[in-house]
This record gives structure tokens, C-alpha cells and sequence, in this order.
């Protein structure tokens, strides 16, 4: 099957409702940004391919005195390969973490900027945080007996979880930096070795 994964967060966005690439741009952003994105130049060539594959149809609308609006909806055939897309593991994805390859050097720089980059960090999260058990409440109290609210709870609580448990880390690792001492004794002249030595052992 196609490795492209954006057209399956268009056509899933597409079996809740006819849209425009605005409107996918947009929607995919509030419903779908806080574990997924999809960038604006992926969408339109993207939508173009899934056009030319007949999984989904076009219609377009004019409006007086703005360009025509172009309105996308799943075919049959698209809501099939969709489906088929669902009932397929998950792909795995790569591990790249820049925070984390930064605090496994961090040894070797100022240690009061690895506590600003993760106090940041915190800033951050908690704020997100905040924002997702808004959403949160705000399907229970709007769409509590929708048949699709389960599963749309389900990912805004995996986001509040995830972030959750970073705001612990971040906390937990700013009072490791803060109780280092003020220098460092290098005691294993190689530690990478050592360490896989140990671990042999």
C-alpha cells in the first residue's frame, strides 16, 4: 500500500465530511495537530493524486466575486482503500528527539542553559496541557452520546497523558541539573566503553 500517510488523514478528515483544502488545512489542524501534522504543501498535491485515483470526487462552488471553491468527498473506492489502511499496523515511527541528543551531551555545556531549555519546555507543555483538557471537557459536554467521541477521547487523553508524564520529567530533570555538583568528576576516563562492558558482565 502507498507509504504516503497524508492521504489517509485526508480521506479519514473526508468520511466525516465533504471538504476543501482550506477546510481539511484547517479542521485537520483543530482536531488532528496535537499528534498529527500535515504541512500546506502536502495537502493540494496530495488531494490531486487521491483525485486522480477516483478516491475522491471534486465539485466546485462559485462564489460571487471570490475564486471558485473546490469541495472534496470520499468515493466508494476511497473509503474502501481507507478502510484497509485502518486494519493495518501502525507504522513505527523513527526515534529523533533533538531535546533528548542535547541532554545526553549535556555535560559537556552550561548546565543552567540544559535547566532554561527544559524549564521552557515545561512552559510549554503545561500550556498545551491546558488546552487539551479543554477540548477534553468540551467533547464530553457537546458530544458525549456521539458514536465517534469514545474514540476521539481516546487520542486527546493519549496527548494528556504524553504531555503529562513531560511536564513530570522536565520537573524531575531540572532538580537532577540543579543538585549537580558545581564540578564534575570525570571518574570513567571512557565511559562508553565501560558501559557496554558492564552491561556484558
Amino acid at each position: 500500500m502507498d507509504k504516503n500517510r497524508t492521504q489517509f488523514a485526508i480521506l479519514g478528515m473526508l468520511s466525516l465530511q465533504p471538504m476543501s483544502g482550506y477546510d481539511f488545512r484547517k479542521s485537520a489542524g483543530q482536531c488532528l495537530g496535537y499528534f498529527w501534522q500535515e504541512s500546506y504543501g502536502q495537502i493540494y498535491p496530495t488531494l490531486k493524486k487521491l483525485l486522480e485515483k477516483k478516491y475522491v470526487s471534486r465539485q466546485s462552488r462559485r462564489s460571487k466575486g471570490k475564486p471558485d471553491r473546490h469541495v472534496y468527498s470520499i468515493t466508494d473506492k476511497g473509503l474502501k482503500v481507507f478502510r484497509a489502511w485502518l486494519d493495518l499496523p501502525a507504522t513505527v515511527e523513527k526515534k529523533r528527539n533533538e531535546m533528548l541528543l542535547k541532554v545526553f551531551f549535556g555535560g559537556k555545556s552550561d548546565v543552567s542553559e540544559q535547566i532554561k531549555e527544559l524549564e521552557t519546555l515545561k512552559e510549554t507543555n503545561e500550556m498545551v496541557l491546558a488546552e487539551l483538557k479543554e477540548i477534553d471537557d468540551w467533547h464530553v459536554r457537546n458530544y458525549d452520546h456521539h458514536a465517534l467521541t469514545p474514540y476521539w477521547l481516546i487520542t486527546i487523553r493519549f496527548g494528556i497523558h504524553r504531555i503529562s508524564a513531560m511536564i513530570e520529567w522536565c520537573r524531575e530533570s531540572i532538580e537532577i541539573l540543579r543538585h549537580l555538583p558545581k564540578e564534575a568528576v570525570a571518574s570513567v576516563p571512557d565511559p562508553i566503553s565501560f558501559y557496554f562492558k558492564s552491561r556484558k558482565e
